[in-house]
């Protein structure tokens, strides 16, 4: 994905688009900001749920403290800046707005970052379906 989000940037000109024609103000724009919110919440609230499953087997607390802090934060600011690059420079390409992965890997023109950008959507679904949903009944 990191390599999706570089060539997007290259191609949208080494700059991204901040904001649409009409920039978003007052209540529109704070419905926004906390609908994204809620869906970062929402992501991570299967995890959270499964917290206990994931750390049972760990071998100390700082292990899991660790584990934590590489897999939340960083992780999360890694994916959201991603996200944000791929976003604002996919409007400055093309003008439009994407609602999904899946808008950005169909307008590759490039035959190798199509192949790696499905590649990447179908691994991704994968690993993440099998954390929220095999992990727990795993260990019921």
């Amino acid at each position: 994905m990191l390599a999706i989000a570089i060539w997007v940037f290259v191609e949208a000109g080494g700059a991204i688009q901040w904001s649409g024609i009409k920039g978003l103000e007052g209540g529109e724009m704070w419905r926004t900001i906390f609908a994204g919110g809620a869906l970062w919440v929402s992501i991570y609230g299967t995890f959270v749920l499964n917290f206990c499953d994931f750390t049972r087997s760990s071998v100390s607390k700082k292990s899991i403290v660790r584990g934590n802090f590489w897999g939340i934060p960083i992780n999360m600011l890694l994916f959201g800046a991603i996200v944000v690059i791929m976003a604002g420079g996919q409007y400055k390409i093309n003008g439009k707005i994407i609602e999904s992965p899946s808008d950005i890997v169909q307008s590759i023109p490039n035959t190798l970052f199509l192949v790696l950008a499905c590649l990447a959507l179908l691994i991704l679904t994968i690993a993440v379906n099998l954390m929220a949903n095999f992990v727990a009944p795993v260990y019921a």
